[in-house]
């Protein structure tokens, strides 16, 4: 109703967002089992930001343009294998803003990245960019599209590509020496270390 050709199909021109940097937890358990139903990025211990972007897709205009400042690590976590999957084949991925280790947010300690993308079949090569957090250019440079896929993405210019690849073919992969890498513990218990203000103020905390 209140957006009428969106109901019509045609879809909206453009799409700017900045989803919600969280892994789907306890605070939505409840809808977790809908989630993977309804979305092909809802996998492992995904984030919420995976389906947003996924569903800000579905939501453009053949044409349109999506803006959307997510955190970076989905270049290489596991459990966004199928986002990569999402923006190296089903749409076009035409720039990557990258703030490395740049603080965005004041109160946030968040390594965070804006990717920019259009409907449609994804063009041959991708602009990449490592920025400032003023958005001041501090590298860039273009690579083909072919480069990404569902696996970790990397980003070097091609003469450092050459190296790596170079390294792969005379030396040991990690991977091979070992049965698996892990994290370490983890409790992974939010709902027993995420606190609303009220209850942290109760146990003494400083807010």
């Amino acid at each position: 109703m209140e957006f009428s050709a969106i109901a019509e199909g045609k879809g909206f021109d453009v799409v700017l967002g900045n989803p919600p940097w969280l892994m789907a937890g306890h605070y939505v358990s409840d809808s977790v089992p809908y989630f993977k139903d309804q979305f092909k990025t809802a996998t492992g211990k995904f984030d919420l930001y995976h389906i947003f972007l996924e569903q800000a897709f579905r939501l453009l205009a053949p044409d349109g343009v999506l803006g959307m400042i997510v955190p970076n690590k989905f270049f290489h976590t596991r459990a966004a294998k199928a986002l990569r999957e999402l923006l190296s084949q089903d749409v076009s991925l035409r720039e990557i803003k990258d703030f490395g280790l740049e603080k965005v947010f004041e109160r946030a300690t968040n390594y965070s990245c804006i990717i920019i993308a259009r409907c449609g079949s994804p063009p041959h090569r991708v602009d990449y960019q490592e920025v400032t957090a003023s958005l001041e250019t501090i590298d860039r440079y273009s690579f083909a599209m072919s480069r990404l896929t569902s696996k970790t993405w990397h980003f070097q210019e091609d003469a450092a590509i050459a190296v790596f690849e170079r390294m792969r073919e005379v030396g040991i992969p990690l991977e091979s020496l070992v049965d698996r890498f892990a994290t370490g513990v983890q409790s992974g218990a939010d709902k027993l270390l995420t606190f609303t203000k009220t209850e942290a103020e109760e146990l003494g905390a400083r807010i």
